[in-house]
C-alpha cells in the first residue's frame, strides 16, 4: 500500500523530475518535504518494487537504434518460464501478461535488426514457443502518466466521481481492464538508473 506523499511523489517523478544539481530537494518545495524525505519516498517505492527504474528516456530511433514489439501465446504450464527467459534478454525493455490468446507481450530495443533478430530466435528455440514479430511501420509515441492519487471509491455510487469538466477520468477501471504488468524494465544500454 503507498502512503499519501509517496503517491504524490510518483506522480511528479513519472514525467518531472527535476534536472537540476540537487532534484531532491527541488522535488521537496513541490511536495513541502526536505530533500531527505523524498529521497527516502523514492527509496521505498524501490523497496516496494513500485518503481524498478528512475532516469532518462532516449529516443532511441534517433540513436540509431532498433525496436519491435513482440507478442507470444504461452500455454498456462510454460508462462513462468517463458517470462524468466524473456525478462533475462538484456534488449527487452517491457514485458506485460495479458487476458489475450496472445498473452505475453514485449518490445526489444538494439543497436541493431540483428540483435533483435537473434535474440527472438534464441528465445523460440529455449523455449519452443513461437513469437510474432511486430515491427512498427511508423512512430506514434503516447505519453502516459499515471494518476497514483486516484482512488477508486471516488467513483461509487454513493459518493460523486470527479467533473469531467477537470479532464479527469469519470469512470471506474474494472480489475480486468488493460493491461496487468508482470515485469517492466529498460534496457541498460544506453539509459541507467539513478538512486
Amino acid at each position: 500500500m503507498l502512503t499519501e506523499p509517496e503517491r504524490r511523489c510518483l506522480n511528479l517523478i513519472q514525467s518531472g523530475f527535476p534536472l537540476e544539481k540537487r532534484p531532491y530537494a527541488a522535488l521537496g518545495k513541490t511536495l513541502h518535504l526536505d530533500e531527505q524525505e523524498v529521497f527516502a519516498i523514492v527509496q521505498s517505492l524501490y523497496a516496494k518494487k513500485i518503481i524498478r527504474r528512475l532516469g532518462a528516456n532516449f529516443d532511441s530511433a534517433k540513436l540509431g537504434f532498433k525496436s519491435t514489439l513482440c507478442a507470444a501465446k504461452v500455454p498456462e504450464d510454460k508462462l513462468a518460464g517463458f517470462i524468466h527467459a524473456v525478462n533475462s534478454l538484456k534488449h527487452v525493455t517491457h514485458n506485460y501478461l495479458r487476458d489475450h490468446s496472445y498473452n505475453v507481450w514485449f518490445t526489444v530495443i538494439a543497436p541493431a535488426w540483428e540483435d533483435i533478430l537473434d535474440d527472438l530466435r534464441g528465445l523460440e528455440e529455449e523455449t519452443g514457443v513461437r513469437i510474432l514479430n511486430l515491427p512498427a511501420s511508423g512512430m506514434y509515441k503516447i505519453k502516459v502518466d499515471f494518476d497514483t492519487t486516484f482512488q477508486p471509491a471516488t467513483c461509487s455510487a454513493s459518493r460523486p466521481a470527479p467533473d469531467p469538466a477537470d479532464g479527469k477520468r469519470t469512470d471506474c477501471p474494472s480489475p480486468q481492464e488493460g493491461v496487468t504488468e508482470i515485469y517492466s524494465r529498460q534496457s541498460r544500454e544506453p539509459r541507467g538508473n539513478l538512486p
